[in-house]
């Protein structure tokens, strides 16, 4: 309670979101990243994955795809391209593994790179295309599987390997063409 008039007969109840010290003629706003205690006689900050502005009573959790590391935070951050956080009230975030990726900051999760496409190591914000002569079959791959010999692919970003026609050969793996039979061989 404070006593806002002189000779007052009562004292008034500090509102939420605010704090009042014994003898205190008026009351003082509690400001964000802070709290109002329940007997409002102090500001408590708030715990990491949480914010206030000023004048809070309590605290909000961050949304889904923020974060705020430290305590006494008035804002939450977005999760950087690369890493997530699918939950709110988050006080970091994870980062993608290899396989996925997430573009945008404020992501809620990662998507997996699409067949043709790889993510070697975690953290991506994007995929790689498979080299010619390569290629991944699969969604979500970490990593793209060598044409064999006898095979070939001619293109980038490729989800399977092509047989060599008749008449035609590959030697090694990772072709990206094929040969033709040399005179007398077939």
């Amino acid at each position: 309670p404070f006593c806002a008039d002189e000779g007052g007969f009562r004292c008034d109840q500090c509102q939420p979101g605010h704090k009042c010290m014994r003898g205190d003629a008026m009351e003082e706003i509690c400001p964000a990243g802070t709290y109002s205690s329940p007997e409002r006689t102090s500001c408590l900050e708030c715990a990491a994955g949480q914010f206030s502005s000023s004048g809070s009573q309590y605290c909000q959790d961050c949304p889904a795809g923020q974060y705020s590391a430290n305590s006494g935070a008035s804002t939450c951050a977005a999760c950087p391209s690369g890493q997530y956080s699918s939950s709110s009230g988050s006080s970091s975030c994870q980062v993608c593994p290899a396989g996925q990726y997430s573009a945008s900051a404020g992501s809620t999760s990662c998507q997996d790179c699409p067949a043709g496409k790889f993510s070697a190591r975690g953290g991506s914000s994007s995929c790689d295309d498979c080299p010619a002569g390569q290629y991944s079959a699969d969604a979500g791959s970490s990593g793209c599987q060598i044409c064999q010999p006898g095979q070939y692919s001619a293109s980038t970003r490729s989800t399977s390997c092509q047989d060599c026609p008749a008449g035609q050969f590959s030697r090694v793996g990772a072709a990206t063409r094929c040969n033709d039979c040399p005179a007398g061989q077939y």
